[in-house]
């Protein structure tokens, strides 16, 4: 199991489990806080987020960072989540509220709410999220390094002009104008199935639209 895998499957566990609940004040187990329920997610998954400094939201970035973490804002649009993939770690900072979410897939995630929700899987909703976190695997983190599929060895990607409009499908060799919205989902959930990640899905401005359309379809040689 990856470390994202084990991030998610302890986080999703302690979501389903009564005995936990939110607490600002007994947050490191075995109740947490938004953050430290992430932090410790991490952590326990082999990730250092903690021991490199992570405590609560507002030191959050400098320490996942440090462990591996890149910052993904620009590749995702955060008003409907295209183009965040499993284990993305999603923080707004604000003055007026501070908070973090861990991205699991299929639409969903999973947070330590507040007091009243407690900590649970939710639908994924917009925010002026400040920060999206990715964390890159080590190839020896997962199993699915030592196999590569058909899906990996394409360059495929989704992508989106402005967040608006139509969104486009680079199948490694030709650029397709989706005609309709089922055509997306089945082409992510085949992607999804065959590589068992998500597909890229990019935000672009016109400038760069053009360039990549330029780059896939100059002629060899």
């Amino acid at each position: 199991m990856s470390k994202i895998e084990n991030a998610i499957s302890w986080a999703v566990a302690i979501a389903n489990d009564n005995s936990h609940g939110y607490s600002q004040s007994n947050r490191w187990g075995p109740h947490y806080d938004c953050s430290s329920f992430l932090i410790t997610a991490y952590e326990q998954a082999g990730v250092p987020v903690k021991t490199n400094g992570a405590s609560y939201t507002g030191n959050m970035y400098n320490a996942f960072i440090k462990s591996g973490f890149s910052n993904v804002t620009s590749q995702v649009n955060v008003s409907n989540g295209s183009g965040l993939i499993k284990g993305d770690v999603l923080i707004i900072l604000s003055a007026s509220t501070n908070h973090t979410v861990m991205y699991i897939g299929d639409g969903k995630i999973v947070h330590a709410s507040s007091p009243t929700n407690g900590i649970l899987v939710a639908n994924y909703y917009s925010a002026s999220w400040t920060y999206v976190l990715r964390y890159k695997e080590d190839s020896d983190d997962s199993d699915d390094s030592k196999e590569t599929t058909e899906g990996d060895e394409k360059m495929v990607c989704l992508y989106q002009v402005n967040g608006a409009g139509a969104v486009y499908y680079y199948d490694g060799t030709t650029i397709h104008g989706l005609a309709h919205p089922d055509e997306l989902v089945v082409l992510k959930s085949v992607y999804t199935a065959n590589t068992g990640k998500e597909m890229p899905f990019f935000n672009w401005s016109q400038p760069w639209c053009t360039r990549f359309k330029s780059a896939v379809t100059r002629p060899e040689g």
